[in-house]
């Protein structure tokens, strides 16, 4: 499935939400990044048809993304914000929102597509009993509850501890490896660890689209590592840009965002998506 956005726009009001967006995707799992207000859960509901566009045309293949009815038969959506009835089982669940969408599924089906998510032991337990974690993996199933050509997800591992966002991203690279899938996220090792390319809105404009490997490749040598005295950290954040700092007794260890090296004891490390982001939205 090939997803074709050209001179996508949005306007709230007088408000432009979305400024000529450009974009394609095809098969495999694609990342969506920007600040919050950059326009990417606009995006993304309107590629859900959950939201009509300004101007500009989207295609699903060859369909048009205003054919609403035939788009929705092959996208699967998960939103950032959802929730199940409270004394639904996790079975009872996806038998339901399987039944909303017209399909028909038997016991073993449903339970094959919990396994998907790692769910079929705890198929009777009530959804009011699940976990964060365990609540997106069931939300997952209920996007893919019917087998989608698409599948488009809204920050699915906000506020999941280290163990659930490891299994949530392995079930989505799983999925991507013969379907599209869009993964709209802040978070930016989610996207480095799982997505073949990436696209980057700030402010409602595209301001990068490409690999995850060539925009990392931009902010090498702007990385650098430092260790300074407790009382000297002050003067290095008020000058530069520090991505992080960790304290270690009465040292501080600096990761400093910077074009010159900042201090003759600073050494060039390699730099992440994270700092390879934060280098471009300060250059925008």
């Amino acid at each position: 499935m090939k997803i074709q956005i050209k001179e996508l726009e949005k306007y709230y009001g007088a408000n432009k939400i979305l400024d000529r967006i450009n974009l394609t995707f095809d098969e495999g799992i694609h990342g969506l990044l920007g600040p919050n207000g950059a326009g990417k859960t606009t995006l993304i509901r309107i590629l859900s048809t959950l939201l009509s566009k300004t101007s500009g045309e989207i295609y699903y293949d060859n369909l048009k993304v205003d054919n609403k009815e035939e788009i929705r038969k092959i996208i699967g959506y998960l939103p950032q914000e959802f929730s199940f009835y409270p004394n639904f089982t996790v079975y009872e669940t996806l038998d339901y929102f399987a039944s909303l969408s017209n399909i028909k599924l038997n016991k073993k089906e449903i339970l094959d597509r919990l396994e998907i998510v790692h769910l079929q032991d705890i198929y009777k337990a009530k959804t009011k009993t699940l976990s964060g974690g365990m609540k997106r993996r069931l939300g997952i199933a209920v996007a893919m509850v019917g087998n989608p050509e698409v599948l488009i997800v809204d920050e699915p591992t906000a506020g999941l501890d280290p163990e659930e966002r490891i299994r949530v991203r392995n079930m989505l690279s799983d999925f991507g490896k013969t379907k599209t899938v869009l993964l709209s996220t802040h978070i930016a090792q989610d996207i480095q660890l799982s997505c073949k390319s990436l696209s980057i809105l700030n402010k409602g404009k595209l301001i990068y689209s490409g690999t995850v490997k060539e925009i990392i490749k931009e902010a090498e040598g702007y990385v650098w590592n430092l260790n300074v005295d407790f009382g000297d950290s002050e003067q290095y954040m008020d000058k530069y840009n520090v991505i992080s700092s960790i304290t270690d007794e009465d040292k501080i260890s600096l990761r400093i965002l910077s074009k010159e090296k900042p201090s003759l004891n600073a050494n060039n490390i390699s730099p992440t998506l994270e700092d390879a982001y934060m280098k471009l939205i300060k250059e925008v």
